[in-house]
């Protein structure tokens, strides 16, 4: 049995850090080629851009190197004793409360550096919808993020001054929120881990991380869908833990699908990922799957026909369709950018310009797509569907390289540790966090000292000084600490937690077909960071 089990680590541990090898390689050659890297020593600069035989050599080395190192990694993982905990069991309101209170009570410093909060992202387009009654309500964002974010910041509007007065109820209302999730995220561990001293520093990690409060303050839908997601991840290990049990009890079934359809709402991505995860959580758990295709087919039928009843009562427009041909355009104009009109017959040219322009094709970024898919004619895609299909794949099977670089590039930042979050190549500043502000709108700092550290992490090269401390900023780091732990799941045999893991991992592969990997985007990976390392002290069980 131990030679079996010894096997399974050997082999756990070999496909990982292969797979850590290639993707670090990859990341490297593109942030280097970019100036995207965090690697800005004289010793990384002056090796610059790898060759092939140096690419293999390094990769072989790295590869080897990781693989001892998680092999010695699990087995120090399987030597620690920690309690089995068969189920968290109830979480004491009181003690939710206080510690809700008290995280509140540590991000004040930041709404007061912030005053009123972060107007970004997508508000621009969002909040005057539920503003003001002539401006057409449109689904491409979430309805219900649109409307609880915009009635509230409309409330705060009508009964203060200005503007800021809403932002400001807006920010106080989702740091309450937020509070109160990782505060119940914090006994969860209390209860999972029986370890005080893990939440002591887990609880530091959500009340002090800049990026926690900062987005806390953020008008992003990505704040409250990756609260709700994590909560999700939560109440499927613990359904895993105990199927029988869960599926009997009426309350429990009422609170995932609840939590679920909420998740699903404010944001596509989460009906995706819950498409694309239940068949391997039916796999893991094939006598229940009945319970399983009827629970996760119920969420999302409830989630779809939720937002079909929003739009009708809201007489919504429908959402453009344009997201869902981000990679395929991308990939089609960095073959018209790499290769020229030769790469295409002159049928084939006819068809593309028909959709966008030769100069708007030449505006190619290789890091966002919004320049080639925002300037294509998408009612030409549409009325033409199948020829622009065949033209996507005869393209990608004459040029597989173009096609790779075209996704590695756009989507490398979600997946290499070493690199700054960029908004187009060779930009002297970074784009981490928007430290947005409503047109003609003020910011009314009571700290400034302390704002000009959030600018710092936002706009500048700052926090890629600090080697270690930088990875906790990075979402390629956050991003294998997830799939490490899935990796260990599988080794160990620990349904549960391979299928907790699974769900973030299925959504992740959602946001890469989008048009660019911005922190909003991967922020469960942040959010959940502390709960990936409570999975690993949570003891060990084949369940």
């Amino acid at each position: 049995m131990m030679k079996v089990i010894d096997r399974r680590k050997i082999a756990v541990s070999i496909m990982l850090s292969f797979a850590f090898a290639v993707m670090q390689i990859a990341g490297y050659q593109i942030s280097m080629t970019y100036n995207t890297s965090v690697h800005r020593s004289a010793f990384f600069q002056n090796i610059g851009v790898l060759s092939k035989v140096q690419c293999i050599l390094f990769g072989i080395i790295e590869g080897v190197f990781w693989s001892v190192i998680l092999y010695l990694l699990f087995t120090l993982l399987e030597r620690i004793k920690f309690p089995v905990k068969e189920h968290c069991g109830r979480i004491n309101i009181l003690l939710w409360f206080l510690v809700s209170v008290l995280m509140f009570a540590c991000w004040i410093p930041c709404f007061l550096a912030g005053y009123p909060g972060f107007y970004n992202y997508d508000a621009f387009s969002q909040v005057p919808q539920a503003l003001y009654e002539e401006v057409q309500y449109y689904a491409h964002h979430p309805l219900i993020h649109t409307l609880v974010m915009g009635k509230i910041i409309a409330f705060g509007y009508h009964h203060g001054v200005d503007l800021n007065d809403g932002i400001a109820l807006h920010s106080i209302t989702q740091m309450a929120f937020c509070a109160l999730v990782f505060s119940y995220i914090l006994c969860y561990l209390r209860k999972r881990t029986g370890r005080l001293w893990f939440c002591i520093v887990a609880f530091c990690y959500y009340a002090f991380f800049p990026l926690i409060p900062m987005f806390a303050m953020s008008t992003t839908k990505d704040t409250i869908f990756s609260a709700l997601l994590l909560l999700t991840v939560i109440l499927l290990h613990e359904m895993c833990m105990d199927m029988t049990a869960f599926f009997a009890s009426k309350w429990n079934v009422m609170k995932f699908v609840v939590i679920s359809l909420l998740m699903c709402l404010f944001r596509k991505n989460g009906i995706y990922a819950v498409v694309c995860a239940v068949p391997f959580i039916i796999f893991l758990y094939r006598k229940y799957w009945r319970q399983i295709l009827l629970l996760f087919g119920a969420i999302t039928i409830l989630s779809v026909a939720s937002n079909r009843g929003l739009m009708w009562i809201l007489h919504a427009d429908a959402g453009s369709a344009e997201e869902m041909f981000s990679v395929p355009m991308q990939q089609i104009a960095r073959v018209y950018n790499d290769y020229g009109e030769e790469a295409f017959e002159e049928e084939e040219l006819e068809m593309i310009y028909e959709g966008i322009s030769e100069d708007d094709l030449l505006n190619y970024d290789p890091f966002l797509s919004d320049h080639i898919k925002n300037y294509f004619d998408f009612n030409v895609i549409l009325d033409n569907k199948m020829d622009y299909l065949l033209l996507w794949v005869k393209k990608g099977m004459q040029y597989p390289g173009g096609y790779w670089k075209a996704f590695l590039e756009n989507t490398y930042q979600a997946w290499y540790p070493g690199t700054s979050i960029y908004n187009e190549p060779y930009a002297d500043q970074t784009f981490y966090f928007d430290m947005g502000m409503w047109p003609g709108g003020y910011r009314d700092t009571k700290m400034p000292g302390l704002l000009n550290f959030y600018e710092k992490i936002s706009t500048e090269i700052y926090y890629q000084k600090f080697p270690i401390l930088r990875l906790f900023f990075s979402i390629g780091a956050m991003f294998w600490v997830t799939l490490f732990v899935f990796g260990f799941a599988v080794y160990q045999k620990n349904r549960p937690m391979a299928a907790a893991m699974l769900l973030v991992l299925t959504y992740c592969l959602t946001v890469l077909m989008g048009p660019i990997s911005l922190v909003r985007y991967y922020l469960v990976l942040f959010y959940g960071f502390p709960v990936s390392i409570g999975y690993l002290l949570s003891g060990y069980k084949q369940v």
